[in-house]
């Protein structure tokens, strides 16, 4: 009988000093601030509690991480984001908080846009810009992921044209792939917009033509009310089997041509390109190419438009909805031909010695600028 009271007497103080061991790690260091902690993706529970003992907002990482783990096998979870944690906290409360939905300060939010007609190597320079990506295959490699493609069924080797330029809101944690998701699906919603599916039995082109044919409006309208009318261009062009002839097209070749290896090996001028890619300098990148374009038309790309006839094989751009509505519904002309003007419209004409009678009036108009300026 005494042995039983003096193991009783035992473990009633051991309770006692566990308890009291709990009740000191537990308590709160009493220090007098705010601390914005936040939790990162995947980030493991040992050092998580070692960082909160770190920033001296507990008293012990063990008890801190027993707890959590006991949370842990009970089915709890912890959930990313920051908290806002103050130095008198208990260290169950600061744990508990963690694995409460909905504790976590809402998630800062940044506006991303995406200009109509940006070509993939422009999304990705601008992702880089606002410090989503660090490299542009984080990107890129995903705009050329097949399962993706296959994913939004996409009719072509990229998801060039499907990644719908606007403004998005997004979380400063959101990962590349939540990105183009909301971009693709956005494409999906404004698509269905068009009249396409009601008029696509009758339509010459199929969805990957219609999608590259507005990208091409896109990329060579700068005055949105002249839609219809340049897409009457490409649409007369094709009829009468003439080369779209535009160097919007050829330079995304050689943007393309840039990004791919067996390219790069070629061309030390590509190369080139691609270093400006890399470092986020698309606009760089983008005149290099004019350059080479201008000095030398010798890409064999299927997107060199001035070599081969009819439509590039896919987008070259992110068509905005206007420009696809342009391309189901075109204006009924017979021009052939247009040149871009200073106030970015264009002067369209029928006839091959029309346009370079255009031509030769913007030389002229541009020349008396200068002789006015001197």
């Amino acid at each position: 009988m005494k042995l039983f009271k003096g193991l009783g007497v035992t473990f009633l103080a051991f309770l006692i000093v566990l308890l009291a061991t709990a009740v000191y790690f537990n308590a709160p260091l009493g220090e007098d601030q705010v601390i914005i902690f936040e939790i990162h993706k995947h980030e493991s529970l040992n050092n998580i509690t070692k960082r909160l003992k770190e920033s001296k907002l507990i008293r012990s990482q063990y008890f801190a991480y027993l707890y959590g783990k006991v949370l842990l096998t009970m089915g709890k979870v912890i959930y990313e984001g920051k908290y806002r944690i103050k130095g008198d906290s208990a260290t169950i409360d600061i744990i508990n908080a963690f694995t409460t939905e909905g504790k976590a300060l809402p998630r800062e939010r940044i506006s991303l846009t995406i200009p109509e007609g940006s070509n993939i190597y422009e999304i990705a320079g601008i992702l880089m810009n606002k410090q989503i990506i660090k490299k542009p295959e984080e990107f890129l490699d995903l705009a050329f992921d097949k399962t993706l493609i296959d994913k939004y069924q996409i009719d072509g080797d990229s998801l060039e044209g499907y990644l719908y330029p606007s403004t998005y809101f997004i979380h400063k944690t959101d990962s590349v792939k939540t990105i183009i998701h909301k971009m693709l699906k956005t494409f999906l919603k404004e698509f269905r917009k068009s009249n396409y599916e009601t008029i696509k039995e009758t339509l010459k082109l199929n969805k990957r033509q219609l999608i590259t044919l507005a990208s091409l409006v896109e990329k060579e309208t700068g005055v949105p009310e002249e839609r219809k009318k340049v897409a009457s261009v490409f649409y007369n062009r094709i009829h009468r089997k003439m080369t779209l002839s535009f160097d919007s097209s050829v330079i995304y070749a050689l943007l393309r041509e840039a990004y791919d290896p067996k390219y790069q090996k070629s061309s030390q001028k590509l190369k080139e390109v691609y270093a400006l890619l890399r470092e986020g300098k698309y606009h760089k990148a983008l005149n290099k190419a004019v350059k080479i374009n201008k000095l030398s038309n010798v890409t064999q790309s299927p997107f060199n438009t001035y070599r081969y006839r009819g439509l590039p094989p896919s987008p070259i751009a992110s068509p905005r909805l206007e420009s696809i509505q342009a391309v189901l519904n075109p204006a009924k002309t017979e021009y052939l031909y247009f040149v871009a003007k200073d106030d970015k419209s264009h002067e369209f004409a029928k006839t091959a010695s029309g346009h370079n009678k255009n031509i030769e009036a913007y030389r002229r108009f541009k020349n008396e600028q200068r002789k006015k300026k001197n």
